[in-house]
């Protein structure tokens, strides 16, 4: 009797990557963020993926950020997965629109003391009441 011996090939099973559009505001929030990535189609344990932010920058202010997701390299069941779709992206954090609109009524006569604080009202074109800002605007006196 021959025994041949014969070999066979296991190959990663190929995932699909797909972003949450919503992990990433469209303007800024004065919060920082970390954008988040799933798996379709995975099968068996769990691997954990890793998202890493361009140069290690923190996406808060307004810019373009490019971000990698990669599969954590050390989880031992991560050799089985080959990554598809978009693994690299780009998030763009744009200006956030206000309006300052000074409260009627302030002024002063020429050579006085400038009655600072002048007092004044910040609004949003969308009106977020969960949005955080940071209410240290500088508003000081502009001759028109």
């Amino acid at each position: 009797m021959t025994v041949e011996e014969e070999y066979f090939e296991i190959t990663p099973k190929e995932v699909e990557v797909e972003w949450d559009e919503n992990s990433i505001p469209k303007e800024y929030d004065g919060e920082a963020h970390s954008p988040v990535a799933y798996y379709i189609n995975l099968e068996g344990e769990p691997v954990e993926c890793i998202v890493t932010e361009d140069a290690g920058k923190e996406i808060k202010n307004v810019d373009k950020y490019s971000v990698t997701v990669s599969l954590k390299q050390d989880d031992p069941d991560s050799k089985n997965y080959k990554l598809t779709g978009e693994t690299n992206r780009t998030f763009e954090i744009e200006r956030l629109n206000i309006t300052i609109t000074p409260k009627s009524g302030q002024g002063k006569v020429y050579g006085e003391i400038d009655p600072l604080p002048y007092e004044y009202e910040i609004s949003y074109i969308e009106d977020d009441p969960d949005l955080k800002m940071n209410d240290q605007i500088d508003c000081r006196r502009r001759v028109l």
